[in-house]
């Protein structure tokens, strides 16, 4: 018996029914799978932010004088810029941020004194840190460890550390994270403290206050703890004391909740000499003004804003876009392969009546 041929018609049924289911089925397992793909922190970051605020400031040399000075209302700010360093890869990020505090009161230095101290420098770190590139949690891995130079020396403090730092996790709870400070290189809390909208963008409000912390504990710098006159401190009838560096900070983070993009950030930060921290008798080395903060300027936050609208369009595009298109072309391929399968079942099955049509009986005739 032979068998019955497709032809050209049923055989592009055929396909369109295959290609359609294959559509469909892409369209259902494709955000599973891109989801995992999209939701990292890219590689090439490179972010430069900028904040500025107003202080009051102690001149160093006056201290160790014995005779502090400590100018007030100093237009300050901050520049950090993050790079990314090896080792980075489809799991991890490495990333350097390099952060300077000026008083933009003074001037400049010379372009053709590239050795000179920038007049303008109040302090300098330069941090490393390999962080996750889904939950921007820190590793700390002892073959590329974590570390911090500073302007004192040119030497990397290896600096373990636990807590969120530059950048949030994707899809940002309302709930406490540990947060890591670098200037006490300690990690508190950042609390979730409400919803808030920055130039039409939802984003997640996060504080964090940080009670005094002594520096010459957890950093052990040479200028966290110094020897100076009585005097200085103005207490009478002693001699030389003992003066540690402390420090307090109250942190403002801003954050978008798709990509966890920090779209602002604002920070108060005092710090001072004492022989204890709760001595009334202190020497102002760094106040932030609480009226202005250290708070990410205009250019920053947009740009901040943009870096997370982009990140969101990524991640809609490949979690929700393309599947979506999949299965509506998909849907509408199979539903023509069907179509177009039925009407060919149709006419094959009428041709195949009219072939196995009974002879009409011829009536003889006389």
């Amino acid at each position: 018996m032979a068998k019955k041929r497709l032809g050209s018609a049923g055989i592009v049924a055929c396909i369109l029914i295959g290609l359609g289911v294959f559509l469909v089925v892409v369209a259902i397992m494709l955000p599973t799978y891109t989801k995992s793909k999209a939701l990292k922190t890219p590689l090439d970051l490179h972010v430069e932010t900028v904040a500025t605020g107003k202080g009051a400031v102690l001149d160093a040399s006056s201290l160790v004088a014995g005779a502090p000075e400590v100018a007030h209302d100093v237009p300050l700010k901050a520049v950090r810029n993050v790079t990314v360093q090896d080792p980075s890869n489809a799991d991890i990020i490495t990333v350097q941020a390099g952060q300077r505090l000026l008083r933009t009161d003074k001037p400049a230095p010379k372009s053709d004194a590239p050795t000179a101290r920038d007049p303008r420098l109040i302090n300098a770190t330069v941090d490393k840190v390999t962080l996750d590139r889904v939950t921007s949690m820190p590793i700390n891995n002892p073959e590329s460890p974590n570390g911090v130079w500073t302007d004192a020396g040119g030497q990397m403090d290896p600096v373990p550390r636990e807590g969120l730092q530059y950048k949030f996790p994707f899809d940002v709870e309302k709930k406490s994270y540990p947060y890591f400070d670098l200037t006490s290189r300690t990690t508190h809390p950042i609390d979730f403290a409400g919803e808030e909208e920055i130039d039409g963008m939802t984003v997640y409000h996060f504080t964090q206050d940080i009670a005094p912390v002594d520096l010459s504990k957890t950093v052990g710098g040479t200028s966290d703890k110094l020897t100076i006159p009585a005097e200085a401190l103005g207490v009478t009838g002693e001699g030389d004391v003992e003066v540690h560096r402390f420090y307090t900070n109250q942190r403002d983070l801003w954050v978008d909740p798709v990509t966890g993009v920090i779209v602002k950030g604002r920070e108060v930060i005092n710090q001072y000499f004492a022989r204890s921290a709760d001595d009334d008798a202190r020497i102002t080395a760094l106040s932030i003004s609480p009226q202005t903060g250290l708070t990410f300027d205009q250019n920053t936050i947009d740009y901040q804003l943009q870096q997370a609208r982009d990140g969101q369009d990524k991640i809609e595009l490949v979690t929700f876009t393309i599947p979506l298109i999949a299965g509506i072309v998909g849907a509408l391929v199979l539903l023509a392969g069907l179509i177009l399968g039925f009407l060919k079942t149709g006419r094959s099955g009428r041709r195949d009546d009219d072939r196995h049509e009974p002879p009409t009986e011829q009536i003889p005739t006389y």
